[in-house]
């Protein structure tokens, strides 16, 4: 009986070792920066400036500046921004600018990315309906700069037949062009397509 136990718990603490080592071995996006948040200081139409803020809720982000487009929400100055839970802060290209006193800035345009890939269907499909459901909100946000006098369940209505068509097109391999898509969902936001 003592030998069973012992083996037991040798199994036992094994099995531990390595569900702990498989755990650790899942490797992080490689596109993922090492920034905690961001701090906006300069609001502009559709877009701001911000600054890296080393730690979340740092009073002073010296860090370096990027841009931040709108996604689901509005920006305005002071606005803290970190990644949704399960994602992280990602670098997807690059804006230049002009400072007031005429220099030319090139800074890094962030945005959102899963920080490990999906490890089972279930998580996969969840995470393609949540992506679904930003783009949905953002197309609202952007309707609701170009069209607002448009009720909001019509933008909802129009923003997800541009989703669907988005995605069928995708699906089916054929080229999305403005004037097919607005000829089956009416006019679209100009930033959209």
């Amino acid at each position: 009986m003592k030998k069973l136990f012992i083996l037991f718990v040798v199994v036992f603490l094994s099995a531990c070792q390595t569900l702990n080592n498989v755990a650790q071995t899942k490797e992080r996006n490689p596109n993922c920066q090492d920034v905690a948040e961001v701090k906006v200081f300069q609001t502009l139409d559709g877009y701001a400036l911000a600054s890296v803020c080393d730690y979340k809720g740092e009073d002073y982000c010296l860090g370096m500046t990027v841009r931040v487009d709108e996604f689901t929400e509005p920006l305005y100055d002071k606005k803290r921004i970190s990644a949704p839970k399960g994602k992280c802060i990602v670098f997807t290209d690059t804006y230049k600018y002009e400072t007031k006193d005429e220099s030319v800035k090139t800074v890094p345009v962030i945005g959102f990315e899963y920080e490990y890939e999906a490890t089972t269907e279930d998580e996969a499909i969840e995470r393609a309906v949540n992506d679904l459901q930003d783009i949905k909100k953002s197309c609202v946000m952007y309707m609701g700069k170009e069209y607002k006098d448009m009720p909001t369940e019509e933008k909802e209505e129009k923003c997800g037949c541009i989703i669907k068509e988005s995605f069928e097109a995708t699906h089916n391999k054929t080229k999305l062009t403005r004037k097919s898509l607005e000829k089956k969902c009416g006019k679209v936001p100009k930033n959209f397509i």
